[in-house]
């Protein structure tokens, strides 16, 4: 035994039930032989959440490696245990691969909205979902794909006639597989209202429900805010 873990080629390994990242660290502790802060910067690496499977699997691996350390000489524990970890990095590597994948796919579908934005939502909303809602800064709700462009469409063509907006930052969470939440804070180019009234550039905070829909990622709802200047 060796900082509280079993030597390579030790047969006997028990470990009390434990879930999440403090499961991946027991185990990677385990299979590698390493301390556990060695693991738990492994850990790190890992996408949270990434495979239940491996998680399953990896609650199996010490009785099924120590089935297999009766059949091997105790030299080759080490060899064992390589094994192992190989087998569940191959199985991690395609879900960080995906998840890496997906987020690229909802940020690309929300660069589609500001570029129909800048481009006064002349083209097709195929960027959004049929169900598409659009909350406007006023709490002003619009519900359905058809019914927000031709919203939109008309306020870009009076007050807000070409007016662009730039995105300043962009983070992406995901809910789910299929379920992610965009927040964006964007800066807006000055506009004259239809009473004469100017406004300079803004900033605003938009956030984003993108749904993944026939493989494809859709926005299901946006909810734009002014972020207001703190009076001084």
């Amino acid at each position: 035994m060796r900082d509280g873990l079993p030597e390579a080629g030790h047969r006997e390994f028990e470990m009390a039930p434990v879930s999440g990242s403090s499961l991946f660290a027991n185990r990677i502790s385990w299979l590698l032989g390493c301390r556990g802060i060695t693991a738990v910067r492994f850990v790190a690496t890992l996408e949270p959440g990434v495979n239940k499977m491996l998680v399953r699997w990896l609650e199996l691996a010490p009785q099924c490696c120590t089935m297999w350390h009766g059949k091997i000489q105790a030299r080759n524990g080490g060899i064992v245990r390589l094994i192992v970890f190989v087998f569940a990095l191959s199985l991690v590597a395609p879900y960080r691969t995906g998840a890496a994948n997906a987020d690229g796919e909802v940020r690309a579908t929300i660069q589609k909205f500001y570029d129909s934005f800048n481009d006064g939502f002349l083209g097709p909303a195929d960027y959004a979902t049929r169900d598409w809602n659009h909350i406007n800064p006023s709490g002003g709700r619009t519900q359905g794909r058809d019914a927000t462009l031709k919203r939109v469409r008309e306020v870009h063509q009076t007050f807000l006639k070409g007016a662009r907006e730039t995105i300043e930052s962009i983070d992406i969470r995901f809910a789910s597989g299929d379920v992610a939440v965009g927040t964006v804070v964007g800066v807006s180019s000055p506009i004259t209202l239809s009473d004469g009234t100017k406004h300079g550039a803004q900033r605003g905070i938009r956030t984003f429900v993108v749904v993944r829909r026939g493989g494809r990622w859709l926005i299901m709802q946006d909810h734009n805010t002014t972020v207001l200047t703190p009076s001084r």
